[in-house]
């Protein structure tokens, strides 16, 4: 592994675990002086046990929640054999030995992401627009971005963190309802409110770890396939022509996208010439994007261009 996928693996899982334990004082600090109950071994053992329920049943059962809302539909070999050659051979030289499942995704813009839990093993969705945008090559190298995914257990990663903001969001509304009639109203809004702020704070957390992870997707792309680095160049600047999608709600299912669609460009050049200008771009930074800018990406993609 070289220094920098260290780097962003060892940031991924610090961030990951400081994530959990906040959440773990801010949910002991609700219990103590809200409902006044004594933290003891036992608590802390069952409110583990139910957060890990609670991930658990998401994990396994989001992929039916992923397919209902792209519309996806398992790919036959016959169908497409091509994309089907494409996925074997990404799999081999990423020394995978199941090949993940293939669905073709009916609606949304061009992309491409990995999913799957226990009960459905692991899957790779690629929407019908952009097997008709990108050739051969640059197929391959959004695949070996979508088996990084697979080889980080990315999928587990936003299942076990994804929802802490959320719950933390409801904890909030709880307390702010909880406080009304007492005379401690005063400070329930203000815990309510601080538990507000702190929901915002680890959203933001959140989508910098998925940040992190999607570059090193890239880089494992760029390792493994020959010529990766180039072809999801390639592969970008060509999503980054179009119309951008917008604002979006930053869900865990746009997370898992290879591709944020609200970053375009105004290039008309052709490929080389955009891969050039965005090489040249200074990327703008924002907390609030769920990827990294594709100019960004493409930068760091040049790092690895024939180094493995």
């Amino acid at each position: 592994m070289d220094l920098y996928s260290l780097k962003l693996r060892f940031i991924t899982i610090f961030v990951g675990i400081i994530i959990a334990l906040i959440f773990a004082f801010v949910v002991a600090g609700v219990l103590v002086y809200i409902f006044g109950i004594t933290i003891t071994s036992s608590l802390i053992y069952l409110l583990l046990f139910i957060m890990l329920f609670i991930d658990i049943i998401q994990w396994l059962f989001s992929p039916y929640l992923v397919g209902l809302a792209f519309r996806l539909k398992k790919a036959d070999e016959n169908g497409y054999p091509e994309l089907f050659g494409i996925v074997k051979e990404a799999c081999n030289y990423n020394n995978i030995q199941k090949m993940p499942e293939i669905y073709i995704a009916l609606n949304g813009s061009p992309n491409a992401f990995a999913y799957g839990s226990p009960l459905t093993g692991k899957r790779i969705a690629f929407t019908k627009s952009i097997l008709g945008l990108l050739n051969h090559d640059e197929l391959m190298a959004v695949t070996g971005h979508e088996l990084g995914h697979i080889k980080h257990h990315d999928m587990e990663l936003l299942m076990a963190i994804g929802l802490i903001p959320t719950l933390i969001f409801y904890m909030a509304y709880g307390t702010l309802f909880s406080g009304f009639g007492s005379r401690k109203s005063g400070n329930f809004l203000l815990i309510a409110i601080l538990l507000f702020a702190l929901s915002a704070v680890f959203n933001i957390m959140i989508l910098g770890i998925n940040r992190i992870r999607e570059s090193y997707a890239d880089v494992n792309s760029a390792k493994t396939i020959p010529d990766g680095a180039y072809n999801l160049q390639r592969s970008l600047a060509k999503l980054t022509k179009g119309e951008s999608t917008g604002n979006k709600k930053h869900s865990i299912n746009d997370m898992l996208m290879f591709s944020d669609n609200a970053f375009k460009t105004s290039f008309f050049d052709d490929i080389d010439e955009t891969i050039e200008k965005l090489k040249k771009m200074k990327a703008p930074k924002s907390i609030f994007s769920d990827h990294p800018h594709p100019a960004k990406r493409i930068q760091v993609l040049e790092k690895y261009k024939n180094k493995f």
